[in-house]
């Protein structure tokens, strides 16, 4: 595979051919959506994209799709979601004041650079492999519907994986609190597919992507402590006193194989996790005025092999 430097010369800020300034061109993308709904439609003339998710995260590019079809066909999709692999949003993050104390640390390592591309390859195939085994076992849960998962590959790098936008569904805020029985939608969820990587154990055998793994370059323990204080640059006074607690307690949140110590000490079967399960990686929908219905579970980049931790 070519390096991130390499990656960021050939990319193409065209917007009428390439998708999100990334290696995607639009009519490999066409293509690939043909393919997956057995049709000739084509992108017409007034398709475009929006960026979304942008600030949520920086494994990925991801943006809503307005395709044009032409000739319109009411059966497919009026947009979907592409999800590339790219370390465009992190090297845009790295430029906003908060990152600035670790700006030198990102930009200026091209090793490092290359290392996350390659990272971001890695992520990108592990979330392709969770969303065939979930199509293989053809359940009705709160995951959105893949219409493309493309893995990279040492002589194709162009990844992505296209998918449904789940239409009245949005994320909520970090602060918002969960009711009961929104968190139990999360829990019997997360539960489901705990139960059923016990009976279909193909998936020990996929490629699994860790924190760990993410994290051994320019994230290693100590630049992601100073990651974290330099956001208490945005409220002093709230978020100081905060930090200090955190950094306290920062080697035990920061002990990337927790999860394997837990599993062992209680002598548990492993099961597939989620690995990356927070608030921005939920959607919910509207059920009446006050109250919500999980819509998806999203962001399956990062997946555990564990027992009990989510």
């Amino acid at each position: 595979m070519k390096s991130a430097d390499s990656e960021k010369t050939e990319v193409n800020s065209d917007p009428s051919m390439f998708v999100l300034n990334t290696i995607i061109e639009w009519s490999f993308l066409e293509e690939l959506m043909q393919a997956s709904m057995h049709v000739c439609n084509q992108f017409g003339p007034a398709k475009r994209v929006e960026l979304i998710g942008y600030a949520e995260g920086f494994l990925s590019v991801i943006g809503r799709v307005y395709p044009d079809w032409t000739p319109k066909n009411d059966s497919l999709p009026d947009s979907f979601v592409v999800k590339i692999p790219s370390i465009n949003n992190m090297q845009k993050m790295t430029d906003e004041a908060v990152f600035e104390e670790l700006r030198h640390e990102i930009t200026s390592q091209d090793e490092e650079l290359e290392q996350m591309q390659q990272n971001l390859y890695k992520v990108n195939n592990s979330e392709c492999a969770f969303y065939e085994w979930i199509e293989s076992w053809q359940a009705d849960i709160e995951v959105p519907r893949v219409y493309v998962h493309r893995k990279v590959t040492d002589t194709d790098r162009r990844g992505l994986l296209a998918m449904e936008y789940v239409d009245n569904a949005s994320l909520t805020e970090i602060k918002s609190t969960l009711r009961p029985s929104e968190a139990m939608a999360v829990i019997d969820t997360i539960a489901l597919i705990h139960a059923h990587s016990l009976e279909d154990t193909s998936w020990k055998d996929i490629p699994t992507v860790q924190w760990n793994d993410l994290m051994g370059g320019n994230r290693k323990k100590h630049d992601m402590f100073q990651f974290i204080s330099s956001i208490a640059k945005m409220d002093e006074e709230r978020l100081r006193p905060l930090i200090r607690k955190f950094e306290s307690i920062f080697e035990d949140v920061m002990d990337y194989d927790i999860g394997s110590k837990v599993l062992c000490s209680m002598n548990l079967q492993p099961v597939l996790c989620h690995g990356d399960l927070w608030i921005n990686n939920l959607l919910w929908r509207k059920n009446g005025s006050t109250s919500r219905e999980l819509a998806a579970i999203i962001d399956w980049q990062v997946r555990k092999i564990l027992s009990k931790i989510v």
